[in-house]
């Protein structure tokens, strides 16, 4: 499916709601309305088909640093899995949790109890959240590999592309529901409102047959009304 522009999006809308010659809802708010519009759907798909978003990528290692900035577009820390690969060694670096966590952390800093690698997150600071190893690094290179959760492609100006090309009759039926909420049509808000929940159906039912377990009763979702309210 091809990918559009946020100037496609916007042009096609204010043709078809006559908004062509008018600036009732300037070129900002359309672009805000876009992002908002976005998020929205970024929520509902990293719920259920969080691979949509897959993506990987390497951290360098640095002898002697633990600590490691994550991906600068990783979306809420949300990691898939980390690996080890160095030639033909490989071997999943497996995430410190649970109550003896913080006991696992000292030992392995104190006494060297493993050469694999492991890691935590933490969060000092607005800094943001670091990957902390353990051990700290015996090495340097590009052993790392991190797969992870992107963000998705934030509207900054008409030439950005919309991120969900599936799923862009309901990014278009949302910007057209924040514009006649503006106008105060409620007639149009409310039919708006109802082909957007129906869209919503839709979006969730192509995301469950994504997911290859064959599990695919989800339980119907009844806060749309409310979160637009």
């Amino acid at each position: 499916m091809a990918y559009m522009t946020h100037d496609d999006i916007d042009t096609a809308i204010r043709k078809e709601m006559g908004m062509e010659q008018e600036e009732f809802v300037s070129a900002p708010e359309m672009i805000g309305y876009h992002n908002e519009a976005l998020r929205k759907a970024q929520s509902i798909i990293c719920r259920l088909y969080e691979d949509y978003f897959l993506k990987s990528s390497t951290i360098t290692l640095v002898n002697g640093t633990s600590e490691y900035d994550l991906p600068s577009d990783i979306y809420v820390s949300k990691i898939r899995k980390i690996m080890y690969v160095k030639n033909s060694y490989i071997y999943p670096v497996r995430r410190l949790r649970g109550e003896f966590k913080f006991n696992d952390i000292e030992h392995i800093n104190e006494f060297g109890d493993t050469n694999l690698y492991t890691y935590y997150l933490r969060n000092d600071s607005a800094a943001g959240v670091k990957l902390v190893l353990a051990p700290a690094s015996y090495e340097d290179g590009t052993y790392i590999k991190i797969w992870y959760i992107r963000d998705i492609n934030v509207i900054a100006g008409d030439s950005d592309i919309s991120d969900t090309p599936e799923f862009m009759d309901y990014i278009m039926e949302f910007m057209r529901l924040k514009c006649r909420i503006k106008e105060h049509d409620q007639i149009a808000i409310n039919a708006s409102m109802a082909s957007l929940n129906d869209l919503k159906v839709d979006m969730k039912e192509t995301l469950v047959e994504k997911v290859p377990d064959y599990d695919n009763l989800i339980p119907p979702d009844r806060t749309f009304y409310d979160e637009m309210a």
